[in-house]
């Protein structure tokens, strides 16, 4: 099982600009760690191919959009 939109996504800011995304993937618990400041770091704890399944919905339900992100650290 993939992350698709069934899957349960919370969204989190832990402290002032740390935002812990977590979900499901492949039926196993998933967090992506998004930290905003100057720049904007989104750091994936997944696999290749979750942009569109999972970090632009998650950006979405924040009222960001994906060029946001000046880095992705896998």
């Amino acid at each position: 099982m993939s992350t698709t939109a069934d899957s349960p996504l919370r969204i989190d800011e832990v402290v002032p600009g740390v935002h812990v995304i977590e979900t499901t993937f492949w039926g196993k618990p998933l967090c992506l760690y998004l930290f905003r400041g100057e720049r904007t770091l989104l750091c994936d704890t997944g696999v290749a191919g979750m942009p569109g399944e999972l970090y632009l919905p998650a950006l979405e339900k924040m009222g960001l959009g994906y060029d946001v992100l000046k880095e992705v650290n896998p």
